[in-house]
């Protein structure tokens, strides 16, 4: 009799959670974010997913798009928020318009530019900077602007989509630093001690769109469902 009181208590737990995960009230969901968007979106979406199903268990990865879309087709996750590189064809791909990134230039508090109410592109080109690697997202989007404004593009660049790397140029130099908007939003907020400031730019450096992308005949998981709402309501 306890043996069988056992088994039947492992049942009523196992029911347990097999209606839980139908109901998306737990189990797993893994997403893949470029950067920008897995702080606006992703973070707070699994905060508010998290309140009513705290059972759930997400992953978050955050890379550069050809990685994330790499990895989606090989079913590593259930969606990712990204851009869709040339090579690959949309239409084997379930793809929601999401909205595009702005591109802020961070430097620390004491550099000379603060001060200045708005910087020109001109006003950049004698500082040491920091961008990500050429071809990427942001890269583009900052050599066009000089392009498009006749002005030289900075000739002293270090070359990093390290994170890390570009607080310790911040720190150390008047190194100028290239970073999603809503990066930047963290970095300078009074929470971290606000040691470093986003430039007051005359201009508006726009990245090209990111979008939620998903295997065309991937069926996801009531959790993850969830989660896709909550993301795509921030949007």
């Amino acid at each position: 009799m306890r043996h069988s009181q056992s088994i039947l208590s492992g049942f009523e737990t196992l029911e347990a959670e097999v209606k839980g995960l139908g109901r998306g009230e737990m189990g797993e969901v893994k997403v893949g974010s470029v950067t920008g968007p897995a702080i606006c979106c992703l973070v707070p979406a699994i905060l508010e997913i998290k309140k009513a199903t705290p059972k759930l268990e997400a992953t978050i990865e955050v890379g550069p798009s050809t990685e994330l879309v790499r990895r989606l087709e090989k079913g590593h996750f259930d969606f990712i928020i990204a851009r869709l590189p040339h090579e690959y064809d949309s239409r084997a791909f379930y793809i929601r318009p999401a909205r595009s990134e702005v591109v802020s230039l961070v430097v620390r508090a004491s550099h000379p530019l603060v001060k200045k109410a708005k910087v020109s592109l001109e006003d950049l080109a004698q500082f040491e900077w920091a961008i990500q690697e050429r071809g990427s997202p942001i890269r583009t989007a900052v050599e066009e602007a000089f392009a498009a404004n006749g002005t030289q593009i900075p000739s002293h660049i270090t070359n990093t989509s390290s994170l890390l790397v570009m607080l310790g140029l911040l720190e150390q130099s008047d190194t100028i630093a290239t970073l999603a908007e809503e990066v930047a939003n963290v970095l300078t907020s009074a929470a971290l001690g606000a040691n470093l400031i986003a430039l007051n730019l005359d201009r508006a450096i726009t990245v090209s769109p990111y979008f939620v992308i998903m295997e065309k005949d991937k069926q996801l998981s009531r959790a993850a469902e969830h989660l896709l709402d909550a993301v795509l309501s921030r949007f």
